[in-house]
């Protein structure tokens, strides 16, 4: 388990390396310009929502067998 959340945290980091791009980038856009924009994007909605779930699901994990 803990092997899986670190091969998708390194995942995550690797593609918010991997990618670059400002808001600037906007103004003077090319398809890869508005896609690397669009996928970092993403990528930094989607990282507190993965991270609630990892949180959730290990407390879970702790604590839901307590009885």
């Amino acid at each position: 388990m803990k092997f899986k959340i670190f091969s998708l945290l390194s995942f995550l980091l690797f593609i918010g390396y991997s990618l670059s791009a400002c808001p600037l980038c906007q103004a003077g856009a090319t398809k890869k310009t508005q896609s690397a924009y669009l996928d970092t994007t993403f990528l930094l909605m989607s990282i507190p929502i993965i991270s609630g779930a990892i949180l959730f699901f290990w407390l879970k994990g702790k604590y839901g067998k307590g009885e």
